[in-house]
């Protein structure tokens, strides 16, 4: 009885812990954009109005092109740092959890095995003797 109690709450204590590493992970990923933010923000500003002052002396509209797709990226980061963009990707990754799980299956290992990975960078003398004809061995080309 005592020991039912006792891992009931290391499971809780558990999930507690993992509730809060995720909580933290996506907390540094929103800092950084943040961060990331206060980079890109004023090289839009400069690049923007370079590129003002460019078409005002061209009078080429091909010249603000580049403001196109720096404005979208300025919005994601926004929306990502300042926005509701982490609930959206927190319910879209649980909806793949519940209705997709064939999408995130991960195959069992086997710690007694593990797979031998081959390398064709691996040296000659690394490789096994499978690999590589015995000296005896005569071999025909």
């Amino acid at each position: 009885m005592i020991a039912q109690a006792v891992k009931e709450e290391m499971a809780r204590r558990q999930q507690e812990a993992a509730r809060r590493m995720v909580q933290r992970q996506m907390a540094l990923q929103v800092a950084s954009v943040r961060e990331r933010l206060e980079w890109f923000a004023p090289f839009l500003v400069s690049s923007a109005t370079f590129l003002f002052l460019g078409y005002r002396k061209t009078r080429n509209s091909v010249v603000l092109y580049p403001l196109v797709p720096m404005c979208f990226a300025l919005g994601y980061q926004v929306d990502f740092a300042f926005g509701s963009k982490t609930n959206r990707i927190k319910n879209i990754a649980e909806s793949i959890m519940r209705h997709e799980g064939h999408l995130i299956h991960v195959p069992e290992w086997h710690y007694s095995d593990p797979p031998q990975a081959k390398s064709r960078w691996a040296s000659p003398l690394s490789r096994s003797s499978l690999d590589m004809p015995s000296l005896g061995a005569q071999v025909k080309i």
